[in-house]
């Protein structure tokens, strides 16, 4: 089944992680000790409102990588290219 356009799809293990160094860095950098729902409400607000620029962001990275390799096989191919003799 195919996630929302703007939610991100996260493995438990992988939501557990990401809300452990939201804790982590709420309390560091902001002095702010949340809870566990506060925490789990911060990631969603994050994973629902921003997680579709990120994810925009990486299709936007992985194609202008693959189009480069294109050019690079497109410029190979026509170094291929032979001339005939009844071209001229």
């Amino acid at each position: 089944m195919k996630p929302k356009h703007d939610q991100m799809d996260f493995s438990h293990e992988q939501q557990e992680l990401i809300i452990k160094a939201l804790r982590e860095f709420m309390t560091d950098e902001l002095d702010t000790d949340l809870g566990r729902f506060e925490i789990t409400d911060l990631f969603e607000f994050i994973s629902e409102n921003l997680g579709v620029l990120y994810y925009n962001k990486g299709l936007l990275d992985a194609q202008a990588v693959l189009s480069n390799r294109i050019d690079t096989v497109m410029e190979a191919i026509s170094e291929l290219e032979k001339t005939s003799p009844l071209d001229r």
